[in-house]
């Protein structure tokens, strides 16, 4: 068996590189969350995030929390979520406490998580002045 000092020096693979070693991250306390959404707000959101270089999912957050104070002061018309054929398929990890804010919302006003989220990304987008032509 060779020791480690007569090991040969050779480079390492370029994918060695690349691999993190050690678990991947996770939050283990956040749950995930799915919904359909519209491509176009995703992609302003996913820009948004990209431009503070935060998370997605802190965007999102931040949005749900918004509507969520909306909500609060006021009855809100919500916008319904895309079809299938016209939607993205996100799944995003959110704070417990939050999630069942968002579920209570819902049953509350009787509307779809689709749509909860769908209004939320649209009033929040719209207060930023960046909604999607």
């Amino acid at each position: 068996r060779p020791t480690t000092e007569s090991r040969s020096m050779r480079p390492r693979k370029p994918e060695a590189e690349k691999k993190k070693l050690g678990r991947p991250s996770y939050r283990t306390f956040y749950n995930q969350i799915g919904f359909q959404g519209a491509k176009s707000l995703h992609a302003v959101m996913r820009d948004i995030a990209k431009e503070r270089n935060i998370r997605l999912e802190d965007i999102y957050t931040e949005a749900v929390r918004d509507f969520l104070e909306m909500r609060s002061n006021g009855q809100i018309l919500y916008t319904p979520a895309p079809i299938r054929r016209f939607a993205t398929r996100l799944a995003i990890h959110i704070e417990p406490y939050l999630e069942e804010a968002v579920r209570a919302a819902c049953l509350q006003d009787q509307q779809q998580l689709g749509d909860f989220f769908q209004t939320a990304v649209w009033l929040y987008l719209k207060e930023l002045g960046r909604l999607p032509s």
